[in-house]
């Protein structure tokens, strides 16, 4: 009987510490699939092949490491802020890189940003940042027409006293057959923050009348992304294009014959920063950053970031204070072209663009003319 009653309470004892022992062991496999607690999370709809140097480089400088999640070619930007609206505070984002502006204006108005007002901040002009500091302008674009090196010469030649980008502006508004010109799918990443632009100056329906009458009746070819038309032009496919800085160079240094011109739009140049923001998540706790976030966000606005994208392959352009004299050849003449450029980011602090891209995005996800 003190046999049986000693197995009974050994069972009794045991059964509690085995229940313990396979939660500890559920935790601890749980935590092992999930990035650090440390880790900063990321999102990015910056090209990959531009981003991971600097996002790694970071993690070497300071030991913090980053869990990044990039966007794809055919949703640029706006599957990200899809996302990080869809998700609120629920989100496990601590910072996003976004490749062009619009998009974060809309978080910022879902109010899904963290306002922050630090030395990268500060060093960014009026133009290039949110007045509120929600997020801050980098290392910008500049929309551009990507051209065969023969279809330019040609179109040079025939009026060699008129300026490049008013002829392809000319041949993309008069000539009757585009079939052989290509844009980017204008619901996403620059082509929809240049739509936006169009719309805010010209007016839905005109800019409406104008893509549909293009692509139904005139042919012009609609593609998933700026990588797509910049590889149309670069294999002949498509004589001229609508496309950015960075794509037009790539193409370049691969050696296609293509050239680049700037695309101007009301006879100034359309740049387009990126742009980072602190991501809103836990407003219990005020909606304080992580140190480890605010770190990221400095480093991305740092002169040293700006600088490594200005020589990388994307050529990007700089909004802050950097050596000139260390920037590429390429780069310089953009320096002064962005003093011409329109001023996207004053347009939106008095509200002109945010209208004009939530018309844009309602008819372009319906229609069905420039899918």
């Amino acid at each position: 009987m003190s046999g049986s009653n000693h197995r009974e309470n050994s069972a009794r004892l045991w059964w509690p510490l085995a229940m313990v022992g396979a939660l500890g062991l559920f935790i601890f496999w749980s935590w092992i699939q999930q990035p650090a607690a440390t880790s900063l999370v990321v999102f990015c709809a910056h090209d990959a092949v531009y981003a991971e140097p600097i996002l790694r480089r970071f993690t070497e400088k300071t030991g913090i490491p980053v869990v990044v999640r990039y966007d794809t070619e055919a949703t640029k930007s706006l599957g990200l802020v899809d996302q990080l609206i869809s998700e609120g505070a629920t989100t496990e984002c601590d910072l996003f890189w976004n490749n062009e502006l619009l998009g974060m204006v809309a978080l910022a108005e879902k109010d899904r940003l963290i306002a922050y007002q630090g030395p990268g901040w500060k060093a960014r002009s009026p133009g290039d940042r949110d007045a509120l500091g929600r997020w801050t302008g980098f290392a910008a674009r500049a929309r551009v027409w990507i051209a065969t090196d023969e279809f330019a010469a040609q179109l040079i030649k025939e009026q060699p006293d008129r300026a490049p980008a008013e002829l392809f502006a000319e041949y993309f508004e008069k000539q009757e057959d585009l079939s052989r010109v290509a844009i980017a799918r204008p619901l996403y990443g620059t082509t929809l923050t240049q739509v936006s632009l169009m719309i805010q100056e010209e007016g839905l329906e005109t800019v409406q009348k104008s893509l549909r009458e293009a692509v139904s009746q005139r042919h012009l070819r609609v593609v998933a992304g700026n990588g797509a038309v910049k590889n149309l032009v670069a294999k002949n496919a498509a004589a001229l294009g609508w496309t950015d800085t960075d794509d037009a160079f790539s193409a370049i240094d691969e050696g296609a014959a293509v050239s680049m011109f700037p695309l101007l739009y009301g006879n100034r140049p359309i740049l387009i920063p990126n742009t980072a923001a602190l991501i809103a998540k836990n407003r219990l706790a005020g909606n304080q950053p992580r140190p480890e976030a605010i770190q990221l966000i400095e480093y991305l606005l740092s002169p040293e970031v700006e600088l490594a994208l200005a020589q990388s392959g994307a050529r990007q352009i700089p909004l802050g204070t950097v050596a000139e004299e260390q920037l590429p050849e390429e780069v310089k003449p953009w320096m002064t072209l962005r003093q011409q450029a329109w001023p996207l980011a004053t347009m939106v602090g008095n509200g002109e663009l945010t209208k004009a891209r939530e018309q844009a995005v309602n008819w372009l996800r319906q229609e069905d003319v420039v899918r």
